[in-house]
């Protein structure tokens, strides 16, 4: 995966729409550098759509981010290494990983919850947009 500067550069304490869209920009320009890329391009070359929250889009990015999440990446030891890594568990550094990857998921949610993100998935009307408020 590309190298993603942690913490994302962003505005905090957003008063403006400028500095809203910066942050969703960097934000977004940090997903596009990762290879392979953890959401098709139609999710991460705008900005704007996610700005007037575009359902479709803002949860189709939202998707992609938790099943990138739930990818474990494999290693692979290098035949150099071999010896360092004889007495590796790789079962034990599977589980491990499977672990973190369960804990990352249920802190997404939960912060999602918190947001206030999750309040609406129980309705089954149409899902309006920030151009729908008059």
């Amino acid at each position: 995966m590309a190298n993603i500067p942690k913490p994302v550069p962003a505005h905090t304490n957003v008063t403006t729409l400028q500095q809203a869209k910066d942050n969703v920009s960097s934000a977004l320009s940090a997903l596009r550098s990762l290879e392979p890329p953890i959401a098709p391009a139609i999710y991460t070359c705008h900005s704007d759509p996610i700005l007037k929250g575009q359902f479709h889009l803002v949860w189709g990015l939202l998707y992609h981010v938790m099943e990138a999440f739930q990818r474990v990446p494999v290693q692979t030891i290098s035949p150099l290494n071999k010896e360092i890594h004889r007495d590796f568990d790789i079962q034990n550094e599977n589980d491990h990983k499977l672990q973190q990857v369960a804990d990352d998921k249920i802190l997404l949610v939960e912060w999602l919850r918190t947001q206030g993100y999750l309040d609406t998935l129980d309705c089954t009307h149409a899902h309006p947009t920030f151009d729908d408020i008059k």
